[in-house]
């Protein structure tokens, strides 16, 4: 370890690779945050019996995919906390996009989140709209 980065001194240099490595981390996270502020987009598709949830703009992350059979609870429920406080344009640079959203359903034993930066209002139309046009049925939403 006392030849860490090529320099002599063991625990000064141990102190600076930890550091670098801190701040590469936090910088990436910075990086990705603004992209999904910038870019980001939340793309839902309901049809053919499944919902899919595309975030398009996250880094690794693939479309789910959930069979509207198994969905459940369909709900509007604002996030409490995070309605004002720390938010830029409805969304929370300090949480995971992917639990965020103002429609939420059960599926299985998760709760599943999504319509990020959409108002309760807003969100109750687009589940009436979902239900008008027989997307989603009165069993969807026990």
């Amino acid at each position: 370890m006392s030849n860490l980065l090529g320099l002599g001194g063991g625990a000064p240099q141990l102190f600076l690779l930890v550091w670098v490595a801190g701040w590469t981390v936090g910088g990436a996270f910075v990086i990705k945050t603004l992209l999904w502020q910038i870019t980001g987009k939340e793309i839902i598709e309901v049809g053919k019996g499944v919902l899919i949830i595309n975030r398009q703009g996250e880094w690794f992350k693939k479309a789910k995919t959930y069979d509207l059979n198994e969905c459940r609870a369909f709900r509007v429920k604002e996030d409490a906390l995070f309605n004002n406080f720390g938010m830029i344009g409805g969304r929370s640079p300090f949480r995971g996009n992917a639990t965020s959203g103002t429609i939420n359903f059960d599926y299985g034993l998760k709760t599943i989140k999504f319509g990020e930066a959409i108002d309760e209002a807003e969100a109750k139309h687009l589940l009436n709209i979902l239900r008008n046009k027989k997307l989603l049925s009165d069993s969807n939403f026990n």
